[in-house]
């Protein structure tokens, strides 16, 4: 007995014969019917074999098989109704035979063979079945890239965000009408603002910029010195700001902005000691004219009183006695110029581990230094504040850089040049401790001159420079200075700074207080 498909394929096979109602087409395996997107007005009906259903994946880009097609069955009949494009791609999966039908044929087809229309109905029932599960599996599949795409987005907003928090300088980005909406936590903290919360103008953190009045094209860019506010409190700031297209094609602007109030104090810090060296040079010319002088003097009385008798020796003792005195007075001035400033000391708490710091960082930034490796370790327990004359302390620490640095570019072999500055605080000991270690050529410190007249007589020798200057500097915080050297293996300094607990214990000198 025939089933109802063998039957309409048989009746339309008869029909095509008979009538001509439609085109008749064979198709091999893998060879494509119809394509996704293409216009068509015809409807097909398979004869025999099997027909796959694809449609092109966005994702993967390419033809996923989403249903299969048997003889009986109807392909692209919405077309036929709505002569819209093919919203699949049909192609053989086996040998096959199709009817095709256009819209005037199949409507006498209808009239001729009511029972293809009744099979139609049910085809298309079915279709509709699978078109809601096509439809929520479609769905299903793009909530699954919306997910991922999602997570792609969040992964990639914690990763700019740590990008931008990882970044030293404060970091924002304002909409062209001066909104921040993103911020660095560098940039939260060097404002004293929190990172989120309302809604902020950029022009609100700043006392003399405004950023309308920076009119800007996309890339372009802008930078200068400002100056900012963290609560009631100003600073400088070094700004730069970059033009960027943002979202749907908006400007927005990127912000960059760099505390300086650190190279400012580094820059007063460079003069003041440029000053001192240049007075402690004049002073040492000085000395050393003053010791030709004397030296003469002494030299040519000696002569003098060689060729006395006892009797006028005797007679003569008290003015040359006066003479040797003067002559010592004379070079205790001369050694005494040498701790000449320009303004009188002025004692106040410091934050050394900052000051050492910034003196290594502008070591750093010189060319004497260039090959040379400069380590900075403070200990746990280093006092946060210590009182001391700042501008002192820091002419002493750079002439002991500066002075390691030449004598270790004096060096022929090629062994790594190092230095080491480390603060320290030993153990049951009021004092704190800048320790300076270099890998140089060290001397014998034997050969160290005392403070004393001898101290003129020959030119020093690199670590010298300064030496009695700086002991007396130490002297005059209430320390001492330490040396350790040893020939062609290096040469440690030691400066002691007592913890003083109050201003009053300091004798002699101005505080910050008066």
């Amino acid at each position: 007995m025939e089933t109802t498909e063998q039957s309409i394929s048989k009746s339309a096979r008869d029909l095509f014969l008979v009538k001509l109602a439609g085109k008749y087409s064979k198709y091999a395996p893998e060879q494509i019917i119809f394509s996704e997107g293409e216009r068509g007005n015809t409807m097909l009906l398979i004869l025999n074999g099997t027909v796959k259903i694809m449609k092109l994946s966005p994702k993967k880009n390419e033809l996923l098989e989403i249903a299969t097609r048997k003889a009986g069955e109807f392909l692209g009949e919405m077309s036929l109704v709505e002569e819209t494009p093919r919203s699949a791609t049909a192609v053989a999966k086996t040998d096959c035979e199709v009817l095709e039908f256009s819209k005037e044929n199949f409507d006498k087809v209808i009239q001729e063979l009511p029972s293809l229309s009744v099979h139609m109905l049910k085809s298309l029932s079915t279709k509709l079945r699978e078109s809601d599960s096509l439809r929520i599996f479609e769905l299903e599949d793009s909530n699954r890239l919306l997910t991922e795409s999602n997570r792609e987005l969040a992964g990639l907003n914690a990763f700019l965000d740590e990008v931008i928090d990882q970044t030293p300088s404060a970091l924002f980005l304002v909409t062209a009408e001066g909104d921040i909406f993103r911020m660095s936590k560098v940039a939260a903290n060097m404002f004293g603002i929190p990172i989120t919360g309302d809604s902020r103008k950029i022009n609100s953190l700043f006392a003399n910029f405004r950023l309308n009045e920076h009119i800007l094209k996309i890339n372009e860019t802008w930078s200068g010195e400002v100056t900012g506010k963290r609560y009631d409190q100003e600073f400088p700031v070094y700004l730069s700001i970059t033009a960027l297209t943002g979202y749907e094609n908006n400007i927005v602007h990127f912000l960059i902005c760099q505390d300086i109030s650190e190279l400012q104090r580094l820059n007063r810090t460079i003069t003041d000691y440029e000053k001192f060296v240049s007075v402690q040079q004049t002073a040492v010319e000085m000395a050393y004219g003053i010791n030709d002088i004397l030296e003469s003097l002494i030299k040519n009385m000696g002569k003098v009183v060689s060729k006395l008798s006892d009797e006028l020796k005797k007679e003569l003792g008290k003015p040359i006695q006066s003479i040797e005195d003067i002559s010592q007075l004379v070079f205790e001035f001369a050694e005494n110029f040498m701790l000449y400033r320009s303004t009188k000391n002025v004692f106040s708490f410091v934050d050394l581990r900052a000051t050492i710091r910034l003196i290594v960082k502008y070591c750093q930034s010189q060319g004497k230094f260039n090959n040379i490796n400069i380590t900075y370790i403070t200990a746990p327990d280093f006092p946060t504040k210590i009182l001391i004359e700042e501008s002192q302390i820091q002419s002493v620490v750079i002439n002991l850089l500066n002075n390691a640095a030449e004598a270790l570019n004096k060096l022929k072999s090629k062994k790594k040049k190092k230095i080491r500055v480390e603060l320290l605080k030993p153990n049951e000991e009021s004092f704190a401790i800048i320790k300076i270690t270099d890998n140089g050529p060290g001397f014998d410190i034997k050969q160290l001159s005392q403070p004393s007249v001898d101290r003129y007589k020959d030119k020093p020798n690199e670590h010298e420079i300064g030496l009695v200057t700086m002991r007396k500097i130490i002297e005059s915080h209430g320390g001492k200075l330490q040396v350790d050297s040893q020939p062609s293996e290096g040469t440690t300094f030691q400066i002691w700074l007592p913890l003083r607990l109050d201003t009053k214990d300091v004798d002699g000198v101005r505080t910050q207080a008066e």
